[in-house]
């Protein structure tokens, strides 16, 4: 339901999120549910979320694997009987997810899993319709976007649309690995420009357009053969 608090409800979820909705859907099964959100339902980290979920689901792989690479890759910083916790129960909760609605990518009948980040063997599963950009797409959100002249609207537009194309390989060939690494280098350009609303070197913030003088600096680079790249000395 929507709108005004019922005033008196059964179950009463806190979060919009994947968990506080599969909270409401096995709840509701035993009385009305009402759930609260901040501002509205998509407005979520689950919505808005592009990595996958990780979870051992492959016939080469398992859940004391998947343990030992999420900690390995946590480099210390992970609570082993969290992580066990998520490792052994991971695999129910996603066919208790599928079997409520939630699709995923599938090829052949079988979960489409991605090799990503320190996985040793692909276990990552992405939303039913998640594609990668294409190079040409970032291209022109690149350009167009976080280019030369910027503003705050088309720099979280840009973000939002590599976002939306960051899925990661499915496949481990090149071309995917290197559109994954663009998306991802790109995404990180938009959310540096978004963050740094002053103009700096050659880049205008359409909607800053005063320079701050301490932070303007020669944006020109000198390209020789076979020098490396190397950047202008404040005298040039």
């Amino acid at each position: 339901m929507s709108g005004e608090f019922p005033g008196s409800t059964e179950f009463l979820l806190v979060g919009s999120g994947i968990a506080g909705l599969q909270a409401a859907l096995l709840a509701r099964e035993h009385g009305p549910v009402t759930v609260l959100t901040k501002t509205a339902l998509s407005e979520t980290n689950t919505y808005h979320a592009q990595g996958g979920i990780a979870v051992a689901t492959g016939v080469d792989d398992n859940p004391d694997l998947h343990f030992q690479d999420t900690i390995t890759a946590g480099a210390g910083l992970c609570d082993p009987a969290v992580v066990r916790t998520l490792v052994d129960e991971g695999p129910d909760a996603v066919r208790c997810l599928i079997d409520t609605g939630v699709n995923s990518d599938m090829r052949a009948g079988e979960l489409l899993r991605g090799l990503e980040a320190a996985h040793s063997v692909p276990r990552v599963l992405h939303a039913a319709g998640a594609q990668p950009l294409a190079r040409k797409q970032i291209q022109q959100i690149m350009w167009e976007n976080v280019g030369m002249f910027r503003d705050r609207e088309r720099l979280r537009g840009a973000a939002e649309d590599l976002l939306g194309g960051l899925t990661g390989p499915s496949q481990l060939t090149r071309a995917a690995i290197e559109n994954a690494n663009l998306t991802l280098a790109g995404l990180f350009a938009a959310h540096a420009a978004y963050g740094r609303p002053e103009r700096r070197g050659a880049h205008f913030r359409l909607d800053f357009p005063e320079p701050e003088p301490d932070l303007a600096r020669p944006a020109l680079f000198r390209i020789a053969d076979p020098a490396p790249l190397t950047l202008p000395t404040s005298d040039s």
